[in-house]
């Protein structure tokens, strides 16, 4: 008999699980708690990011401050859990140290240039975090001009190749078997740099949507975000956003110190500008004055590479009352014509 005591067993727990599952559920009951629930880790959730965007703010107040969060940032996601994690951290201070201090003899500026550009990240850092709380175009607008305003200052105080390759790169390196990785704070996409894996933003802030994710990438700010927030209600601020932009754009090129930069700027970079200015100025209302802009350019710069293009628009705006520009492509009736915008 002693074979059916398994089967015997099985039958009881079969019946005490039917009996449960023909148990009546409170789904009232459910729901309430699931609504308590959602608001509970909603109500975290915007804590924590409040906190991560106060952590941020006071670290890019000062250079000081900026340079002791990056610290803070490789201790944490380089070093923690390391065998000797204490001695290791101090001996890559110690030589970061001793880096920065051969570095500052050759140029004093180092040490005020690597705390800017920890700062520039830093900064573009809680933009981002405040536009993923939910800030509002209104609401951003303001401060992300500002931010572009403020770094094109800066990036005119090194060369082309430095921006490119800024001199405050921190070498990869290893120490005790700890690969330091290589930091461009100012160039790296904010939701993949050290500070977003330090605290797990890049969920967050990868779902950004319209958004430039390299601090210095004005250009991307510019086409990404700014523009398309005045764009799409036809407002004429537009205009100034783009007075700033060419301002920030030519004051760039004018620090270069290759003449060749400074030359292609004003005969290519800087016409392509003015024309997506006209355009816009077209696009708010303002035709007579965008399409005087527009042959004004053309008439100019007869041999820039898209002045086929910019005729052929300029004809079709001119000759079609009714078209618009639209996504950089003239629209007649909603009929797409051959041109385009150059930015």
């Amino acid at each position: 008999m002693r074979p059916l005591l398994a089967p015997a067993i099985s039958l009881a727990l079969s019946s005490s699980l039917l009996a449960q599952n023909a148990a009546p559920i409170n789904v009232d009951a459910m729901l309430a708690g699931l609504k308590n629930i959602q608001q509970t880790q909603a109500e975290t959730a915007n804590s924590e990011l409040a906190q991560t965007i106060n952590d941020f703010s006071a670290a890019a107040a000062t250079n000081s401050a900026a340079i002791a969060f990056y610290n803070q940032a490789v201790r944490v996601t380089q070093f923690a859990g390391q065998e000797h994690q204490q001695s290791a951290f101090r001996d890559w201070k110690k030589k970061e140290a001793n880096k920065q201090r051969e570095e500052e003899k050759l140029d004093p500026t180092t040490a005020a240039a690597t705390g800017a550009a920890l700062r520039t990240c830093l900064r573009y850092m809680v933009i981002s975090l405040q536009r993923a709380a939910g800030a509002t175009d209104r609401q951003i607008y303001p401060v992300l001009l500002s931010y572009a305003k403020d770094t094109a200052q800066v990036l005119p105080a090194s060369t082309d190749e430095e921006i490119n390759s800024p001199p405050y790169v921190i070498p990869g390196r290893t120490d005790e078997n700890i690969k330091i990785p290589e930091f461009r704070p100012a160039t790296q996409a904010v939701n993949d740099n050290i500070f977003a894996r330090w605290y797990n933003l890049g969920g967050q802030l990868s779902g950004l949507e319209k958004w430039e994710f390299s601090p210095v990438n004005l250009d991307g700010i510019y086409e990404k975000a700014l523009l398309p927030m005045k764009r799409k209600n036809h407002d004429p601020a537009i205009l100034e956003c783009w007075d700033q932009r060419i301002a920030g754009a030519t004051a760039q090129a004018s620090a270069a110190k290759a003449g060749f930069a400074t030359d292609s700027f004003n005969q290519t970079r800087l016409p392509a500008l003015l024309w997506g200015r006209a355009e816009d100025t077209v696009t708010v209302g303002m035709r007579g004055q965008g399409l005087s802009a527009m042959y004004n350019i053309v008439k100019s710069y007869p041999g820039h590479p898209s002045a086929g293009k910019w005729i052929d628009e300029l004809r079709e705006l001119l000759t079609n009352p009714s078209a618009t520009i639209e996504s950089g492509t003239v629209s007649v009736t909603g009929t797409a014509a051959a041109s385009g915008m150059a930015h």
